[in-house]
């Protein structure tokens, strides 16, 4: 039934990602290619010069555009596959299903953890193809030294360590917002501008809990246990950090939930 849950999850919201993904892609190899064949060339004439500063700015605002519109899509699934499945009418029907809380929130986490990195891969893919192409005209040797530093750092300590840490840190900043909207289902009116206030609350408290942790009278590392990620031991440190978090978000979803629902 978990697999089933995952299914669903991807089916509903999957045709807009899979669109604006393939949009992205298109658009950034189209501007690669753009690039790679103007880089170095001189403009014959104004009539053609002035062509293709149009279709450079044409190209340009609409990948910009697609980038915000997956950003924006990302954040509001994120929201809408949650409060409408289990605090909106949906809910009725996913309360039915023979599974576990635990389960309904996971599948939810999971999907939702699958398309932040989805987008985030196609963000690189899409960089990607818009500068490797032409990356040979400016410095022939760049792409072999790229190579050669991801290959030398690839599976080193630290290397692993942020990436755990960017891991712990996507599931935590999802699990924020089901406990943000968990906490502002349990009153009656006014639910979305509640859940806003407890994020914004949560996250004030956080960062005052850091500012006092970390003690540091500058006011520099405000937003995280530590932001220098020179050592393991800071990198560790800030991991066990989020991932209690973490925790204690999902949890408390989990709690009010189980106990506290108030479907509209």
């Amino acid at each position: 039934m978990f697999g089933k849950l995952l299914k669903y999850e991807f089916k509903s919201v999957g045709a807009w990602f899979f669109g604006l993904y393939g949009l992205a892609i298109f658009i950034s190899l189209g501007l690669g290619l753009w690039f790679h064949h103007n880089i170095g060339l001189n403009k014959e004439t104004v009539v053609n010069s002035n062509t293709q500063d149009i279709l450079l700015f044409a190209l340009s605002s609409a990948l910009a555009a697609v980038f915000i519109a997956i950003l924006i899509a990302t954040l509001l699934i994120i929201i809408r596959c949650f409060y409408n499945n289990i605090f909106g009418r949906e809910g009725y029907l996913t309360l039915t299903l023979p599974v576990s809380t635990h389960k309904t929130i996971l599948a939810k986490l999971l999907t939702a953890f699958i398309w932040n990195v989805c987008s985030a891969m196609v963000f690189i893919i899409s960089v990607s193809l818009l500068v490797l192409p032409s990356l040979h005209r400016v410095r022939p040797s760049y792409l072999s030294d790229l190579m050669n530093s991801i290959k030398d750092g690839f599976f080193s300590l630290k290397i692993i360590l942020v990436a755990l840490l960017l891991i712990v840190v996507i599931f935590t900043s999802i699990l924020e917002i089901y406990f943000s909207i968990s906490l502002g289902q349990l009153f009656q009116d006014y639910r979305g501008l509640l859940a806003f206030t407890f994020y914004f609350v949560i996250n004030l408290t956080r960062s005052f809990l850091a500012y006092l942790a970390a003690g540091a009278g500058d006011g520099l590392e405000f937003l995280v246990l530590s932001n220098n990620y020179s050592d393991h031991y800071n990198l560790i440190l800030n991991i066990i950090v989020t991932a209690i978090y973490g925790i204690i978000f999902y949890f408390g979803t989990h709690y009010i939930i189980k106990n506290k629902l108030n479907i509209q």
